[in-house]
């Protein structure tokens, strides 16, 4: 399965997927219908991770100008969706990371606070769509050069790597036990 921001003639931009099946790749189908209109190419993509036939994407969205992060999750090898939750806590950038954990989901995704400043923050979401209280990573800068975080799973610990700048950016990577 891949997933993507679709674009509509109408410079609508939404969730979209596709499932390689038989040697051939589906025609693309919505994960999830938002509606947003941007006349631009957003460099916020979708995240994707399945365990078995359980598959989740996240993405951000800026659907009428209301900056959100989202999390749809099938049970069905992706052909089905379940409805959209929110992740983020309101000021929402995106740049969205996720993966499972013994039938858990961790997402990840940058946001501003009330002075602007940018912040890396996490979520578990349980089995029953449960969502943990949002916990801050990291503050870093909200700028395009913050980069995209990016976790993975080793053993039992979580590792999120991310951009730290400076005259000299450095990547940096944050650990946690699963």
């Amino acid at each position: 399965i891949v997933v993507y921001r679709d674009r509509s003639e109408g410079e609508v931009r939404d969730i979209y997927r596709s499932i390689y099946k038989e040697g051939k790749w589906e025609q693309g189908a919505p994960v999830a219908k938002d509606g947003w209109e941007i006349n631009g190419c957003p460099v916020n993509g979708p995240a994707v991770a399945a365990e078995g036939d359980r598959v989740a994407v996240a993405w951000f969205t800026m659907a009428n100008d209301s900056p959100k992060v989202k999390l749809a999750i099938s049970e069905d090898g992706g052909e089905q969706f379940g409805k959209p939750i929110r992740i983020d806590k309101g000021n929402a950038i995106g740049r969205v990371d996720l993966l499972w954990h013994e039938g858990e989901i961790y997402v990840s995704w940058m946001e501003r606070d009330a002075s602007n400043q940018g912040e890396l923050l996490l979520r578990k979401v349980g089995r029953n769509a449960g969502l943990s209280d949002p916990q801050l990573v990291r503050e870093m800068s909200s700028a395009r050069a913050s980069g995209f975080p990016i976790m993975i799973k080793r053993e039992n610990r979580l590792n999120l790597a991310y951009t730290e700048e400076g005259e000299i950016p450095r990547i940096r990577m944050w650990e946690a036990t699963l």
